[in-house]
């Protein structure tokens, strides 16, 4: 995970990944926990889903998350295209990095591909569709990984998902010509 605070009176933000790129594991928790305690503190939570959305259920409301952001290719969708969800109540103000033009209410100028919009779209749809099967199936893919590591000799669980193998040396001694 990542933690970004940033102090800006008479509200803050923090910002966390809503899951580890290596393993799907649920962490709607954890991240309802944070986000209740940035609710309770008022701190705006800022999740990047990347990792998460489209492989497990994500509610804003549940996580009281307060901005989100989502990128295409991680659900096999077009690369160079995005979303961020921005709570409208209570509202959250962000400012554009670039001025000019009027889209997305002021926030950012230009066009977007239509090519790339559909494509995204499209690729939501299939994830969501597709997102009980796809977990179930990582999740048989995990355990048998697990059973595997813990087979080997040496093996040690460090933390709960990460897994540390010793693996025995064999001296080797060469000789000269």
């Amino acid at each position: 995970f990542f933690f970004l605070m940033i102090r800006r009176p008479p509200r803050s933000t923090q910002s966390r990944s809503s899951a580890a790129s290596d393993v799907y594991k649920r962490q709607v928790s954890t991240q309802s926990t944070w986000g209740k305690i940035c609710k309770d503190h008022k701190v705006f939570l800022h999740t990047d889903a990347a990792q998460a959305f489209g492989k497990i259920p994500v509610n804003v409301n549940e996580m009281n998350i307060d901005l989100m952001s989502i990128s295409s290719h991680k659900i096999y969708g077009p690369k160079g295209i995005g979303a961020l969800y921005v709570r409208r109540r209570p509202k959250v103000k962000i400012v554009p990095l670039i001025n000019g033009g009027g889209q997305e209410r002021g926030l950012r100028s230009g066009t977007l591909a239509p090519s790339l919009v559909v494509g995204f779209g499209e690729a939501c749809e299939i994830a969501e569709r597709e997102m009980e099967a796809d977990s179930a199936y990582i999740k048989k893919l995990y355990e048998r990984l697990l059973n595997g590591i813990q087979a080997v000799s040496y093996t040690h669980l460090t933390l709960p998902t990460i897994y540390s193998v010793q693996i025995s040396v064999v001296a080797v001694s060469l000789k000269k010509k």
